[in-house]
């Protein structure tokens, strides 16, 4: 996967760069990685007090139950028993996120894919 990491597009967040970009690339990555067709749609709302970014995919859902859970060190969904990785990743992006007094949610529901809501504010 191929992606800008040129944050210019968000001039009015305060951030660190490196680690707001590791949380966008994760979210792009993880996306990209539990869709079949291996593709994430990633939408950019800028509001006067907000920037909200989502990363949707079309992959398996994530059970309702697990939602709350994902976010925890080392925990992965049912959903990803066949792909590979450590449950690292979106526990890390939720610390970045906050460290930047921003919030994170997952919105996933059978045959409507996953969404995750990124919210930074702005200065």
């Amino acid at each position: 996967m191929e992606l800008d990491e040129n944050l210019d597009l968000l001039p009015e967040v305060v951030a660190h760069e490196g680690l707001l970009s590791t949380a966008i690339l994760n979210l792009a990555e993880n996306g990209v990685k539990f869709s079949p067709k291996k593709q994430v749609k990633v939408k950019f709302q800028i509001y006067a007090k907000q920037l909200i970014l989502t990363f949707h995919n079309e992959g398996i859902s994530i059970p309702e139950h697990e939602q709350s859970q994902i976010f925890e060190p080392f925990r992965r969904g049912s959903n990803s028993r066949n792909t590979k990785g450590y449950g690292i990743g979106l526990s890390l992006t939720q610390k970045i996120i906050n460290l930047h007094h921003g919030t994170i949610s997952v919105q996933s529901s059978k045959n409507q894919g996953t969404t995750f809501r990124l919210m930074l504010p702005k200065n």
